[in-house]
């Protein structure tokens, strides 16, 4: 049987109730020009991805992983330590959390909440910065007509509104992991 070419492990749901979350990244990163095919495998939550990925890994068959780091940029080290990845160059991380890639285009989140979205400082500055992102993100957007921010439905929407080429200039993983893909 053939064994498809699993080039990339995000962290989320399978589950489509809420929407396609493995669509969505498959869109964003659509914008990338390369020819290289890849998978998308949603591992539900982060360790349960990490697991796939070492499962996957030796099998020899997949050649990245993308997750949320759950923590700031000095937790890098320890964060692959404690998760037993030794290999940095196929690890990348989404910052914290995804939503900090959402932070790093307001355009795009006030395009999608409506006028109701007061991002005040949060819609400038460093988006890597912003602890829980996705806290910060339901707080926001709690008195939107989109209602409080949905981890994996608005998620969905929202990810292929994304620049991807903004979000590799503001991101080094992003930009690396690109690469990888191109």
């Amino acid at each position: 049987a053939h064994q498809p070419n699993k080039n990339w492990i995000p962290r989320g749901t399978a589950a489509k109730s809420n929407g396609d979350l493995r669509g969505a990244f498959r869109q964003l990163l659509s914008q990338a020009q390369g020819k290289q095919k890849f998978e998308i495998i949603l591992g539900d939550d982060k360790g349960n991805t990490i697991r796939k990925f070492k499962l996957f890994d030796r099998a020899g068959n997949p050649k990245s992983l993308l997750v949320d780091m759950d923590a700031d940029e000095s937790k890098r080290i320890p964060t692959l330590q404690a998760n037993q990845l030794t290999r940095e160059a196929n690890c990348f991380f989404m910052v914290e959390e995804m939503e900090a890639w959402f932070f790093s285009q307001p355009e795009v989140l006030e395009a999608y909440y409506g006028k109701d979205l007061k991002l005040g400082k949060r819609g400038k500055g460093d988006a890597s910065k912003i602890p829980s992102p996705s806290d910060e993100l339901a707080t926001l957007t709690f008195k939107t007509k989109k209602g409080k921010y949905h981890k994996v439905q608005h998620a969905c929407d929202l990810l292929p509104k994304l620049s991807l080429a903004k979000l590799q200039k503001d991101f080094k993983d992003v930009a690396d992991l690109v690469k990888l893909l191109v």
